[in-house]
């Protein structure tokens, strides 16, 4: 999935999105594919641990700031 979607990287971490583009890109591998739309994967910097996962299907201006949000209360 994380080699599949697009990279972000983002205040100390790595975002993976899962959008319309990579469903209509990877449709060939099964209809299952289409449920996958809007996953947000946050990530550490270093690639290898995830922070967190979410639905997210208002499009990558809506990861942005839920992702904002996020660290802003970690901080």
């Amino acid at each position: 999935m994380l080699k599949y979607g697009r990279l972000f990287h983002g205040p100390d971490c790595l975002v993976v999105y899962f959008g319309h583009r990579e469903v209509q890109q990877h449709r060939a591998r099964g209809s299952w594919i289409e449920r996958l739309e809007g996953l947000t994967i946050v990530l550490k910097p270093d690639g290898r641990t995830v922070c967190t996962a979410y639905k997210n299907r208002s499009g990558l201006r809506g990861a942005g700031r839920k992702r904002d949000v996020l660290f802003a209360e970690t901080a």
